[in-house]
């Protein structure tokens, strides 16, 4: 799943979001393990800005709040990992999607 980017400014507040769902018209219908959404915040080096922890969830959308303590404290480019934990079938299932987070510095 290809995730669109997000363009942001130094001290920015922001609420990244996603719409977890597994593909249309799958047999099994798949729900959100309620623990099982994690996010993750990396900086350009690989260093963590935002150690993977639960992330919100309402219904199918798994969210985070970020800002100048942390994403948006310094200008660069971040990359979000998003982990969804589904239940299928009683089976557990693992998806992470990638998405990149650009800051830029005040004019």
């Amino acid at each position: 799943m290809a995730l669109d980017s997000v363009d942001l400014r130094v001290g920015d507040e922001a609420l990244l979001a996603i719409i977890a769902k597994r593909g249309v018209g799958d047999a099994t219908p798949a729900a959100i393990t309620p623990t099982g959404q994690k996010i993750q915040v990396v900086d350009s080096d690989g260093t963590d800005v935002i150690p993977e922890t639960t992330a919100g969830l309402s219904g199918t959308t798994v969210y985070k709040m970020v800002g100048s303590a942390d994403v948006t404290a310094t200008a660069g480019t971040y990359t979000v990992i998003w982990t969804i934990e589904y239940t299928v079938g009683g089976n557990d299932e693992v998806k992470k999607f990638a998405q990149t987070v650009r800051v830029a510095g005040l004019y």
